[in-house]
């Protein structure tokens, strides 16, 4: 169901989503356009359904539309604010909002009030958020959203939540250094000490991989930079 999400984003695969996910998800419609500023780029917000979890939490699902072009930065305390005003009209502790538009770019985000010390009160709200592009890979998306078991709020925050992936991130990096230190070489002029040179350089060699990846992830670097043949193309290879 999360492939059919990605591909189509639409309020009838929304709630096929969830309905799929959660046993006890009730579709009901609800319009909320009224708390739409006429003057922002924001039409169609709907209360789609909602579910009782197993630990007695409740659930509720919104949609919206956004006129224009949505991108991972676009709009996103206007959202976030729409959300928390939505939140406080219909009395719950935590919903998921999805913000999408034309072309079928989306804003997945789960909303949840943050508790303090004091039973009962709350000092703001937290936000978890994924955006999504249905000509990208959303590898992180898929997996996370996709296996949660949406069985409790904590749940659905742990799906959210990047900690876990950073640990597993760094792991498989440490990993990956590891097991090529013995495996690289780099020019010594100066004649450095070797473990001291290979270790320096394996770091520098990483850090601007990554700095790389994450300008090709944001789109500032083509695609075709990362293709074997189109480099050995431009580097006249053979």
């Amino acid at each position: 169901m999360i492939a059919e999400l990605i591909a189509n984003i639409s309020e009838q695969n929304i709630l096929s989503f969830f309905q799929n996910k959660i046993s006890s998800f009730k579709p009901e419609k609800e319009d909320y356009e009224y708390l739409l500023a006429a003057d922002k780029p924001f039409q169609n917000l709907y209360k789609l359904g909602n579910a009782e979890l197993n630990n007695g939490d409740e659930l509720i699902v919104f949609s919206c539309l956004y006129n224009g072009e949505l991108t991972a930065r676009s709009s996103k305390k206007l959202q976030f604010d729409i959300a928390k005003k939505l939140l406080g009209e219909a009395f719950s502790d935590g919903a998921i909002f999805i913000f999408y538009d034309a072309s079928g770019n989306f804003r997945f985000s789960f909303i949840r009030k943050n508790y303090g010390s004091d039973e009962g009160k709350y000092s703001n709200w937290r936000r978890f958020t994924y955006y999504v592009q249905p000509d990208k890979e959303n590898k992180t998306f898929r997996k996370r959203v996709g296996d949660c078991t949406y069985d409790s709020l904590d749940a659905i925050q742990k799906a959210f939540s990047v900690e876990p992936l950073s640990r597993e991130f760094y792991k498989d990096l440490s990993h990956w250094y590891f097991a090529s230190f013995n495996e690289v070489e780099f020019p010594n002029d100066r004649n450095e000490n070797e473990y001291n040179l290979k270790a320096n350089a394996m770091i520098r060699l990483i850090t601007r991989l990554i700095f790389v990846w994450f300008m090709k992830q944001k789109g500032l670097v083509p695609d075709g930079l990362f293709n074997k043949e189109k480099i050995d193309d431009l580097l006249n290879y053979k």
